[in-house]
């Protein structure tokens, strides 16, 4: 579980050295769709519906809102207002065990964004939410999601099944898992974000 320390101050936007993590607004619901609604992605993802709708937009933002997770709009430090993905954590599936989550428009797969996203959001989940160990899971099928959790030095746990949209369909997951002495000792305690002024 988190336990955010006493007058910690969490940032409200974070960024990396190409990247503007801020929070979801409303008006990004078009945005979302726009991009979400992508058959590949949904494939990757399991849980993201296939044809994406405006509502389903406006769910996952109030579900941002009404939940313990994290969640941050991706955008490119040259366009600040222009979303290319999202990046959370939280207890998604159990308090017990906080997972980040992550995805990104096709069109910006090809240039490591994504890596230096969930290394933000381990930054985030482990020095101002003072997590001390951290889940990501992904559909045993596919690499992409696979290979940024790898990069980003998350350790194989074992495998696991999940339901998504389908309640009589269960989908097979690779878990992975990462403690703050391990991401500590991997970044000698260096930090690779740092709040938005």
């Amino acid at each position: 579980m988190n336990r955010i320390l006493s007058g910690t101050i969490l940032p409200e936007t974070l960024e990396t050295e190409r990247l503007h993590l801020r929070p979801l607004a409303a008006d990004d619901a078009s945005r979302i769709v726009m991009l979400a609604n992508n058959p590949n992605i949904a494939y990757l993802l399991g849980s993201m519906p296939h044809p994406y709708t405006k509502n389903h937009a406006k769910a996952f933002l109030n579900r941002c809102e009404t939940t313990e997770m994290h969640v941050f709009g991706i955008c490119l430090k040259s366009d600040k207002n222009r979303l290319i993905g999202t990046v959370g954590v939280g207890p998604r599936w159990s308090p017990e065990e906080p997972e980040i989550g992550f995805w990104l428009g096709e069109e910006y797969w090809e240039n490591q964004y994504t890596a230096e996203a969930v290394q933000a959001i381990l930054t985030y989940a482990f020095e101002f939410l003072n997590y001390e160990k951290i889940y990501c899971s992904c559909r045993i099928e596919n690499d992409k999601p696979r290979n940024v959790i790898s990069r980003c030095g998350l350790v194989y746990l074992g495998r696991t099944e999940r339901h998504f949209n389908d309640p009589d369909k269960t989908h097979a997951l690779d878990k992975y898992f990462l403690t703050r002495q391990m991401w500590q000792e991997k970044n000698n305690q260096s930090n690779p974000i740092k709040a938005a002024q």
